[in-house]
């Protein structure tokens, strides 16, 4: 999955750009960032839950209710245990489909991260028993390979547990480099903190239309992005959390589902923002007003 550098931008295209990855302060603020990462540290079942709960599941088509599935499961049957096991990569995979079962739900084993069945493929609780030089811990042991310069080789390594592919694991490791104080460009090959979900690839789409360049793929998707950030001076996962921001949290996905209204040029971004910052405004007045009202 090589990358290679393309310029220049037009000058409005590096303005959206340093303007979208501020937008990654929000998401990496303290009120929003998963404050999980702080417990992970120092316990191997607490960084598990996280992986499998707030990640393994960040693919098309995957029930939200999954994570709370997962959540469970793993809470409940790796309580008071000192490591990991193979009784536990069966007891939480029986307890994610008595959940699931109970409200009527499939489990999509073939790409369930804590589906345990014979083949190539690990259960994440099956991957986390080899992890003993880091106490079983998927969180120090990804930190202790960015550190290292090997993203590269976190990424083939978490490819290895079921259901998860490049989007996934790019995605968490994007966020092990925040939340472990990290410097993202000392840890690895940029495409390695670039997780290409649906509004990453809308936005390099429309950014590579207003530069010249074709984006047909998620590697181009991820080369654009990684391109862009280089060249307007920032951060490439925070580029790509400032997109997702964006798409996710900011505009109106009626009106403008493809971002290509959004990102058409500098003024319409700022007009987006300012009627975010307007709605956000009304929302804190008003429930500044009722919480006055309850007391």
């Amino acid at each position: 999955m090589a990358i290679k550098s393309k310029t220049p931008f037009p000058p409005d295209v590096l303005a959206m750009g340093r303007r979208v990855a501020g937008l990654a302060d929000i998401y990496w603020a303290d009120e929003c960032f998963p404050k999980e990462f702080d417990a992970a540290k120092t316990s191997w079942l607490v960084a598990l839950t996280q992986f499998v709960a707030s990640y393994s599941f960040e693919r098309n088509g995957a029930p939200p209710i999954y994570r709370t599935y997962g959540r469970s499961a793993l809470e409940r049957m790796g309580k008071g245990l000192a490591a990991p096991n193979a009784a536990l990569a069966t007891a939480a995979w029986n307890e994610f489909c008595r959940l699931a079962r109970t409200n009527n739900h499939g489990t999509n084993p073939k790409v369930c991260a804590l589906h345990t069945c014979k083949g190539r493929k690990l259960t994440a609780v099956e991957f986390v028993t080899r992890l003993g030089g880091h106490h079983y811990n998927i969180f120090a042991w990804a930190s202790d390979l960015l550190g290292q310069g090997k993203a590269e080789v976190a990424v083939e390594e978490l490819r290895r547990i079921r259901g998860i592919d490049y989007k996934i694991a790019t995605f968490y490791l994007r966020d092990v480099v925040r939340a472990a104080n990290l410097d993202e460009k000392k840890a690895g090959p940029a495409w390695c903190f670039q997780p290409i979900d649906v509004w990453v690839y809308r936005a390099a789409t429309t950014w590579g239309s207003l530069s010249g360049r074709a984006v047909v793929d998620y590697d181009s998707a991820a080369e654009l992005i990684t391109d862009l950030a280089d060249a307007a001076e920032v951060v490439g996962g925070d580029l790509n959390g400032g997109v997702w921001i964006l798409g996710s949290q900011l505009i109106d996905r009626n009106a403008d589902p493809d971002l290509s209204l959004t990102l058409a040029c500098s003024a319409a971004l700022e007009d987006v923002l300012a009627a975010s910052v307007r709605w956000s405004k009304a929302i804190i007045a008003t429930i500044d007003r009722l919480n006055a009202g309850a007391t």
